[in-house]
């Protein structure tokens, strides 16, 4: 799952902007907050990059709630309330990595802390959803989707 995880990881960073299905309707100041946010995050730099991807998750955008959930995750060092929070709203979109990030909540540092938020779906039911979700979009000829689905 490990190597799924990361070659789904570099295929997403490859493909940031040519991913149609994760574009909300952002104003132009939430999709320049968007950009910079993961730029930001691209440098290694989390915790400036929230307030950016927070105005961006704001107006929707699958995209930025996942880096924000990210940025929020390398901050405490695991899934907290705010991570899961920002990871579902994506995943509820349709973001595939993010299903899979809450598919592998159950060997989450949060597990050995015994301080899980609860989730909407167990971590089996999120990584169904992203392999179904996968197949779906790879059905649609979606090079990102088809990938994933191959792993």
């Amino acid at each position: 799952m490990k190597d799924f995880f990361k070659k789904a990881m570099r295929l997403g960073i490859l493909l940031l902007l040519v991913s149609p299905h994760t574009r909300a309707q952002l104003s132009a100041e939430q999709y320049a907050a968007k950009l910079h946010g993961i730029a930001l995050y691209n440098q290694h730099k989390a915790v400036s990059a929230m307030p950016f991807l927070k105005t961006a998750a704001e107006g929707g955008d699958a995209e930025a709630r996942y880096y924000l959930a990210e940025a929020i995750r390398k901050n405490t060092r695991y899934i907290d309330a705010a991570a899961r929070e920002a990871y579902e709203a994506s995943a509820e979109q349709g973001n595939i990595y993010a299903m899979i990030r809450l598919g592998e909540m159950d060997s989450d540092l949060c597990v050995a802390m015994n301080n899980c938020s609860k989730s909407r779906r167990t971590p089996q039911e999120w990584i169904a959803t992203a392999k179904s979700t996968a197949l779906a979009q790879a059905s649609e000829h979606d090079a990102e989707s088809i990938i994933c689905s191959t792993n």
